[in-house]
């Protein structure tokens, strides 16, 4: 079941099932990806357009090795995806790269992916409320990234 199925995928109770399009290039899944399919992605901080283009996709979720919020700085983005109904699994390291298979069917269940009956990802299952907190958690460390940033700036080239 996906978005079109009137249940938010925020109830980790229901499983969502696609065809996997796995990239390390984020905007060559996206070149890819159709509605009913699932992104597997290594993509830190995702974008405002990346996430544009996954809900313009209709996929089902997004299985991301990295974090879509990395907490360096608020980032929305991310937000859009959940709220758009789609499953978000972040913070499932790199090996879910090679462990997802392009076009093999998978099922992403709490924050598992399966293949057939056989787990082969695990991650972190995200929903508003752990969004949210984690951009909350970003704007505290905001100061200290941008007092970096200028600190590099400042230094001799």
């Amino acid at each position: 079941m996906g978005p079109a199925s009137g249940y938010s995928t925020e109830d980790f109770g229901i499983a969502v099932e696609g065809v996997a399009r796995v990239d390390e290039r984020t905007r060559d899944v996206l070149t890819r990806v159709r509605p009913g399919e699932v992104a597997v992605i290594d993509h830190e901080d995702l974008d405002r357009a990346v996430v544009e283009g996954f809900v313009r996709a209709k996929v089902v979720a997004v299985v991301n090795a990295s974090d879509c919020i990395s907490g360096r700085f608020p980032n929305l983005a991310p937000l859009l995806l959940v709220a758009a109904g789609i499953a978000v699994v972040d913070r499932c390291g790199r090996e879910a790269l090679k462990a997802i298979e392009e076009g093999v069917d998978v099922r992403v269940a709490g924050g598992v992916v399966y293949v057939g009956d056989r787990a082969v990802v695990h991650g972190e299952r995200q929903s508003l409320d752990s969004m949210e907190s984690r951009l909350s958690e970003a704007k505290l460390h905001l100061g200290a990234e941008l007092r970096a940033a200028a600190d590099l700036q400042q230094m001799p080239g």
